[in-house]
């Protein structure tokens, strides 16, 4: 399929009319219909404002990847560092305090429970100690 053809498509898949894309891109429509007949190729202003109607950037020009917009994958967010230093003290306080009288998950759930505090009242951080002070109530 070469860019003309996914132009259709897309807008096809959009369910949006020809004067309905030229008015969200911004695109004249004697050029836009140029570009779906394969009489001329989009410019950088012309895929801005197709990318503004919904179109992926990268389909458009390659094939590749999701048609749409809509259809992308957002990245997963990564999650904060762990501070690894202090929470194998807190996992050894919890063990030393409770370790005989507690379950292997109500030692987790204190273990989360305690570094979540420190982090939050600011004695520690994700990366090393703390200001202290307290941010709770």
């Amino acid at each position: 399929m070469n860019i003309p053809e996914r132009i259709k498509s897309a807008r096809a898949a959009l369910t949006l009319k020809q004067e309905e894309v030229v008015s969200i891109s911004g695109i004249p429509l004697s050029t836009y219909r140029k570009y779906e007949g394969g009489t001329s190729e989009p410019g950088a202003q012309a895929i801005a404002g197709l990318v503004r109607a919904g179109i992926n950037a990268n389909w458009l020009l390659t094939g590749e990847g999701p048609m749409l917009l809509k259809d992308l994958t957002p990245p997963v967010p990564s999650a904060p560092p762990i501070n690894v230093p202090a929470l194998k003290a807190i996992f050894s306080g919890v063990m030393h305090v409770h370790g005989g009288r507690a379950s292997p998950e109500q030692i987790a759930d204190m273990v989360v429970e305690f570094y979540n505090r420190a982090i939050s009242e600011q004695l520690i951080t994700s990366t090393g100690v703390g200001e202290g002070g307290s941010k709770a109530a």
